[in-house]
């Protein structure tokens, strides 16, 4: 098991859950959502040497445009615990989800929304992910807590639990 086999497998339940929904992008034309892992790709045109920055570092303009509507799945860190009080690490994953949308009476905010609940009723339903991946609870979500127009973002916070290798065989606790 390994982080990146849960981020892919993750990744994969997105693209599904997403197939076929699109949301209006920068120029107002309806597009499907974008599944990205862990980061917005850079755009291929731009170099190290490349001083011609506008807006995000990275990105021009329209191309950071061209990345909404999308959802990237982050991951956040793992834990493991004592193997006898349990015998399974957690491992907690963030899920973005955002929209852009310039309209000065936007309801960005009510597509995020409707994003966040259509992962919310995939991941309870679907609780085993790869047979391996158990999602523990709370599942949380919320809306960015600040004004970001014409771009909105959403968050969804999932842990699941995940299989952890034990000592080997020969290992044998000594006293310090």
């Amino acid at each position: 098991m390994t982080k990146t086999h849960l981020l892919d497998e993750l990744t994969d339940r997105m693209k599904r859950i997403f197939s076929g929904y699109a949301l209006p992008n920068s120029a107002g034309a309806l597009q499907e959502v974008k599944i990205f892992t862990q980061y917005m790709p850079q755009p291929g045109k731009l170099t190290v040497e490349d001083k011609e920055y506008s807006g995000i570092k990275g990105y021009g303009e329209s191309d950071y445009e061209s990345n909404f509507p999308c959802v990237i799945v982050r991951y956040e860190g793992a834990t493991d615990y004592d193997e006898l009080a349990m015998p399974r690490g957690d491992a907690a994953v963030r899920i973005v989800c955002a929209v852009y949308d310039e309209a000065p009476e936007s309801d960005g905010w009510r597509s995020i929304l409707d994003m966040q609940e259509r992962i919310r009723l995939e991941v309870l339903e679907h609780r085993l992910l790869a047979g391996r991946y158990l999602l523990k609870m709370p599942v949380k979500s919320k809306l960015n807590d600040s004004e970001t127009w014409p771009v909105y973002f959403g968050e969804t916070e999932l842990s699941y639990s995940t299989p952890r290798p034990g000592m080997g065989h020969g290992y044998v606790e000594r006293p310090v």
